[in-house]
């Protein structure tokens, strides 16, 4: 069950955010601040704040789902210091790309916000007028209004931080469980092929996925490369496996399960399904508690010559 949502604190923090913001653009700690603005139909969107005056846009409500931490890789040229805001989750992708050696810690300066959960901005929008009034202003939440990885999450406070915003949210221990994998892995080989075919093919390869995943951030995509073509052009079945399947092993080890790729796949495709099949393996193979949150030196990512693997290969 997700942490019940805190309006009022929410509130409180959009204007310590604000006031912090505005502080470090004032003293020239930072050049920018990378937060989130309303957007034109409500919802929040990325926005870069590049003085005093337009900190005072910033806002931090039950709506900022997605992760800001991708966004720098479009500042990676210069040598500007750059501020972000994050949550629990946001934390977690901003750790991401610092252990993937994406961008310099040292031109970041990090505000972090504890989170008490997050709605889904699409089914909030969709509900009426004055039922998303009430949700928004601090009513009853329903569970299925949250988004999905709330149900799981076990890292409500920043693990990467300058400045922390209000007080941490108190650890509750949450069970690492992967119930849709149960069901893959109760299928024959055949069936797994065929599910899997069958999610695949409705894809129309928007990379929306790939766009949005802070576990996928190489500077060129091999998907992309025509020189060697790992991949067709074409959206044929053989193609879609492929390019779906090239994804989740490139991120394998590294994903932190936030769940981004298959929230904003544009034909709902349970993309999380084969992600999870990998961190529950890496967790029991590996025995990694926590196999979500970024490590120095990642399971898949190290080489050892007791590995039983290697009797007789080297």
């Amino acid at each position: 069950m997700p942490r019940k949502l805190d309006v009022k604190t929410l509130g409180q923090a959009q204007g310590a955010l604000r006031a912090e913001a505005r502080r470090l653009l004032t003293d020239g700690t930072v050049s920018v601040f990378l937060g989130h603005e309303e957007g034109w139909d409500g919802l929040p969107v990325a926005f870069f704040a590049a003085t005093p005056e337009e900190a005072g846009r910033l806002v931090w409500n039950p709506l900022v789902a997605f992760n800001l931490a991708k966004y720098l890789l479009d500042r990676l040229a210069g040598e500007e210091k750059v501020g972000i805001v994050v949550n629990g989750c946001g934390s977690l992708a901003l750790d991401r790309i610092l252990k993937d050696h994406r961008f310099p810690r040292e031109r970041l300066y990090v505000v972090g916000i504890p989170c008490t959960g997050l709605l889904d901005p699409e089914k909030v929008l969709a509900l009426p007028d004055e039922e998303r009034e009430r949700v928004l202003e601090g009513g009853e939440a329903g569970e299925d209004l949250y988004l999905k990885r709330c149900g799981w999450c076990d890292a409500p406070n920043p693990v990467v931080y300058d400045t922390l915003i209000g007080d941490p949210v108190p650890d509750e221990p949450v069970a690492q469980e992967y119930p849709r994998v149960v069901e893959l892995e109760a299928m024959t080989p055949e069936e797994r092929f065929e599910h899997f075919k069958g999610l695949y093919e409705k894809c129309i390869r928007c990379f929306a996925c790939r766009n949005v995943c802070p576990a996928c951030n190489c500077r060129e995509c091999s998907l992309d490369q025509w020189e060697p073509l790992w991949m067709g052009r074409s959206t044929g079945a053989s193609e879609q496996l492929m390019y779906h399947f090239i994804r989740a092993f490139d991120v394998a080890g590294r994903c932190i399960r936030c769940g981004e790729c298959e929230r904003v796949c544009s034909v709902g495709i349970p993309l999380m399904e084969l992600n999870d099949k990998f961190l529950k393996d890496i967790s029991e193979l590996f025995g990694v508690k926590r196999p979500h949150v970024p490590a120095d030196i990642e399971p898949l990512g190290q080489f050892a010559l007791e590995d039983p693997d290697l009797e007789g290969a080297v």
